[in-house]
């Protein structure tokens, strides 16, 4: 209490003897000196503007707990260390080329150390190349071949590539989704690039894991992943409608015929022209283009010759078995399998609901 009441009276010297100062006319003495910073004030001016500054109030708290006063270049020095330490706590400077925050300004120095480091070993020394087609396009997890990478993308992200069994360009098709994901940056699913768009790549990898978007999107994107695809011809054949192109009283039988001669003497025209021409193996060429193959040579038309098997062709049949193992969902795939299905589940809840009911039970007799 008799500290209180003490820190009151000084409070109220200080007071007074400001009131005495501001009133006093300078021109009648030399100046009067601050007690609390030891400092001469000439002009009244010069008065009014010590006491309003930082460095008065400093020297002011100084002599309440009993310090001596500070001059004027070591308040200085104080002040610019205390506001460095300021702006090192507040410092928060984000990197845009490698998405990155720092809170200090030593490890953001660091930082730009370390990158002028490696650009300019990139400068002076031969770029590493990077093989897109074995490294992840969501957490970019490097395999050591095309097989581990989708084996990784499959178990890792739930990734897996629809109707592999019938791409034709695996490479092509992993090299595409790269290029979308590191140089487009964009989602392979909803292609959303962000209000403003997506600035590195690893945000648009970072949308695709949160939204789970890890999968490709055949409706928006069918025409471009048509061409890495091959599902064969749909139709390898002509069907000719009208009757008066070809009719049975046109040919002959011909039998087993084993020499050379030409198969025209063998055609009764009857005055029609031939819907095409023949050739010296007596297979008939349309005019579409499309070759009619003669019965003799039917035993040699059976025969197919395996291609021979390539490593794409392997790794693409060992990712649709596993595919068919872990029941992927193809969305390519016709819906008449999906509809039988979901009507045989249906007819099982139907008919385990019917046994259910079959079920011995008794009327409440108090009803």
């Amino acid at each position: 209490m008799l500290y209180i009441v003490a820190i009151f009276n000084y409070c109220t010297k200080i007071y007074l003897v400001r009131l005495f100062i501001f009133h006093i006319n300078f021109s009648d003495m030399d100046g009067v000196t601050c007690t609390a910073c030891r400092t001469t004030l000439n002009t009244q001016e010069d008065c009014r503007e010590h006491y309003r500054s930082d460095f008065h109030t400093y020297n002011l708290k100084r002599k309440l707990v009993s310090l001596d006063p500070v001059s004027k270049e070591v308040f200085e020095e104080k002040k610019r260390e205390s506001d460095e330490i300021a702006a090192e706590l507040n410092f928060n400077v984000h990197c845009n080329c490698c998405d990155k925050t720092f809170t200090s300004k030593k490890s953001y120095n660091k930082h730009l150390e370390i990158k002028k480091k490696s650009h300019d070993s990139r400068v002076f020394q031969p770029q590493s190349t990077i093989n897109d087609q074995q490294t992840c396009i969501f957490c970019n997890f490097s395999s050591e071949s095309i097989d581990g990478n989708l084996k990784h993308m499959m178990t890792s992200h739930g990734f897996f590539i629809p109707d592999i069994e019938f791409v034709k360009d695996l490479e092509g098709l992993l090299k595409y989704l790269q290029d979308t994901v590191r140089i487009g940056f964009m989602c392979l699913y909803c292609s959303y690039d962000g209000p403003s768009g997506f600035k590195t790549a690893q945000a648009a990898q970072q949308h695709m894991i949160d939204k789970q978007h890890c999968f490709l999107n055949t409706e928006t994107k069918e025409r471009e992943l048509r061409k890495y695809y091959d599902w064969g011809e749909e139709n390898s054949y002509e069907v000719i409608s009208s009757e008066d192109e070809l009719r049975p009283e046109h040919y002959v039988d011909l039998g087993s015929v084993t020499s050379d001669t030409s198969y025209q003497s063998s055609i009764i025209s009857n005055g029609m022209r031939l819907p095409g021409e023949i050739t010296s193996n007596g297979e008939l060429r349309l005019e579409n283009g499309k070759i009619l193959g003669n019965k003799m040579w039917s035993r040699y038309y059976r025969q197919h010759y395996r291609p021979e098997q390539s490593k794409m062709l392997w790794i693409q049949a060992v990712m649709a078995e596993m595919y068919k193992t872990l029941a992927v969902y193809n969305p390519w795939r016709g819906t008449d399998e999906r509809i039988q299905r979901m009507q045989e589940v249906q007819r099982n809840l139907l008919q385990q609901g019917m046994r259910n009911n079959n079920h011995l039970h008794f009327r409440d007799q108090n009803l």
